[in-house]
Parts: structure tokens; sequence; C-alpha cells
């Protein structure tokens, strides 16, 4: 008997199992032929859904089921697996149905990831072969490139125009300047970067996304750093850049600098990927290297760099990974409410010989987060989500993975 069977429900409960119950009109229904279960993990993260997800498929004996709390997925279970190894071994399942009930939430929280990192493991394991597939969908790729990065509900009281940009045009050229931001409000777009072999594809961004980042509307005339391309007819709405910056303007000091420091996180990771597609990325060494922080540690602390620099190392099959290296006034540590994808879960750090730093206050740093107006909060978290999409696209290529457009 499992966590998530129609038995076990009731006695937890004193309810019958609800998903299996089609008299009730769930709050979100479809096929998961259709929509994928990564899209259904971003919209239920943006709506801040709590509720209980049920999936069926054709192909096995019993439903899976998945608990979130405010958009967060905190238990599973399919079969005899629970947490984790059940939210995984659904993403393999091509063919069937769900549905998601706002109902209360009675399992335990076992499952810590971000739902963006779960994402991103279970594409990574669906491309290793870890996942097995349930159900046809042979023209669907098991794993394949990055999901379409999606934002939460757009705040139409920052938009302040509005233009539609046709398929295949372009909204932004790399190295061009300009401080405007937009969000997506129809259809999707393409970023990539220009290669010495040619154009990398870094990020597909849909519904509820920004194009461009916290340093659009902070510095004068900076160039724009990747392309953007429409794919399908797509409508934008110009984000009322002054208004974000006034918002910024008022955060402390340690967090608008830990903020900056993330948004060079992407700058840099993702100039790391760029580097390995030309096949010129060169592994940076520290002089005097020290560990400072191990991967897998229980570390509830985060620092600034006064001194020195840091560098961090992720893990692929081959071994360690160097990813990108931290300078002064930049950040590392645990930070519990900038999901990056990196440190102290999936990624170490090496401090220099002449590493110095001072510690982060990030519980009244993360207080003070909490009270960010929505939109400029939405912005800095698709930051984050986007450091940990284009690290996995880091890993593959280090990995001598074809990448799919």
């Amino acid at each position: 008997m499992t966590l998530g069977s129609p038995q076990v429900y009731q006695k937890r409960t004193g309810r019958k199992n609800r998903g299996m119950d089609m008299t009730e009109r769930p709050a979100f229904a479809g096929d998961i032929g259709f929509i994928t279960l990564a899209d259904i993990f971003q919209i239920l993260g943006g709506n801040n859904s709590t509720g209980v997800l049920y999936l069926k498929s054709p192909h096995t004996e019993g439903p899976g089921v998945i608990y979130f709390s405010e958009g967060k997925p905190i238990n599973a279970a399919v079969g005899s697996l629970y947490g984790k190894e059940a939210i995984y071994a659904l993403f393999g399942w091509r063919e069937g149905s769900f549905e998601f009930r706002l109902e209360p939430v009675h399992a335990g929280r076992v499952v810590e990831e971000s739902s963006m990192q779960i994402i991103l493991d279970a594409l990574r394991m669906l491309d290793d072969g870890q996942i097995p597939r349930v159900g046809g969908g042979e023209g669907r790729p098991a794993g394949g490139g990055s999901p379409i990065l999606k934002g939460r509900v757009v705040d139409y009281m920052y938009v302040i125009d509005e233009e539609v940009i046709p398929d295949g045009e372009t909204v932004v050229r790399e190295g061009a300047h300009g401080k405007w931001i937009w969000v997506i409000l129809e259809g999707s777009v393409k970023v990539s970067r220009e290669t010495g072999l040619g154009t990398l594809t870094v990020a597909r961004l849909g519904q509820g996304s920004f194009i461009g980042t916290i340093g659009s509307f902070l510095f004068s005339d900076i160039p724009r750093s990747a392309t953007v391309i429409a794919q399908g007819d797509v409508r934008l709405g110009l984000l009322d850049s002054q208004r974000l910056h006034e918002e910024y303007s008022r955060l402390s000091p340690d967090l608008r600098t830990l903020l900056i420091s993330a948004a060079r996180r992407l700058q840099r990771i993702t100039d790391r990927a760029v580097a390995l597609h030309s096949k010129r990325g060169k592994d940076e060494t520290l002089p005097q290297a020290r560990m400072v922080v191990q991967k897998g540690t229980r570390l509830e602390e985060a620092f600034f760099i006064s001194r020195g620099k840091a560098l961090l190392l992720g893990e692929g099959p081959g071994g360690a990974v160097p990813l990108l290296t931290l300078d002064r006034d930049d950040v590392f540590g645990f930070l519990p409410f900038l999901d990056l994808g990196h440190e102290p879960l999936y990624a170490s750090v090496l401090g220099s010989g002449d590493l110095e730093t001072r510690q982060v206050d990030i519980f009244s740093l993360k207080r003070e987060y909490d009270d960010i107006p929505g939109t400029l909060k939405h912005l800095i978290e698709q930051s984050c989500h986007s450091v940990a999409m284009t690290t996995r696209l880091v890993y593959q290529l280090m990995e001598g993975k074809e990448i799919q457009e």
C-alpha cells in the first residue's frame, strides 16, 4: 500500500481520494501527452498553488500523486516510490491524464529542492536514460533541450505599452544598446548567443517571462548580452523601468549587492557555455585553493567576498566541473530565497589563498526580500532560474552532448 493509494489517502484524511472522484471539477486538468510535467510544475509554481496533482497512465496499474504547498512540490508517490524518486519516475510518463485539486495537503515535506531544480534534474536523468519512459509519444524527445521558462501572472500595473512581434523577427540583438525591458504576454522567444562555432541557444522564454535583467534598468547604455527572436507571433508588454529602478533603490545596500551578484552569475555562466561551445573554454584555477563549501553539506551561512576570489565547482559524470569564478562583492553560500541551483546542494566552493569574507545576515535579508514588490521579485526569480538552466547547458556541453534547438 503506497503513500498515494486511495486507501491510504482515505485513512489519513478521512475522505475518499478526491482525485478519483470525477463528479468534482478539478482546478486544472489535461493530457500529459499535450502538456508536459515541466509545464505543469511551472504553472502551479507561478500561481503559488497548494493542493494535490493526480496523474493516470493507461500503462500503469495505479495513479501517481504529487503534493504541492505554495507552488512547491513537497512529496509524491507512485507504486512503491515516494518523494523525489516518485517525482522523477513520473517525468517518464509520456501518455495519460492529470488533474490538480485545490485541497488540504496532509503529506509531510520530504522534498527540499525547488520546482526548477527538480525539472532540470529530471530532464538530465531522462537524457541519461536513468528514468524509464512509460507509454508512447515516440515523436517526443525523452529529455532534449531545456523547457520553456515561464513566469508568474503578469501585473499590468507595470505595463506602459504593448506591441506584437511577428514570427522570426528579432526583439533584441546581441551587442545592441538599450534599457528597455519587456514581459511576454503571449507566445515564446528564443534567446541565443553567437560563438566561434555558430549560434548557441541558451534559453527559451514563454508567457510571464522577462526580456531583460536587473542590469537593463540599472546601468546606462548597457550592451545587450544575447539575441532574442520571436517563435511564432509574440505579444510583449513594455515595463515601467523607472518604477522598477525606484523599487530597487529602496532596498538595503546588502540586498542590492546580493541581487547584482546573482545577475553577474547569469552573465558568467552564460559566458562559460559560450566558451565551451566555441571549444575555447579553459578551466580556471585559483592559487593556493582551499575548500570553503563542500557540495552537499548542510551549510546555513552565506558570505560576501571582501578580497580574493572563489571558484564554483559542479560535479558531472566525469568528475569536477568548473562553473564560474566569483570576485569582490559577490556572494556565495546558503541563500534560501534565491535558488541558483549551485552551492551548497549542487556545487562546491574553492577559495583563493587570499580570500577574505564577511558573513551575510541571510535571515534579515530574507525578511526584506519577502517584501519586495511582485514584478521586481519575479524578475529576480527568473534570473535565478536562468542560472540553473544555463548551468545544465554547461554540463551538457562538457559531456559533449548534442544541444537541441
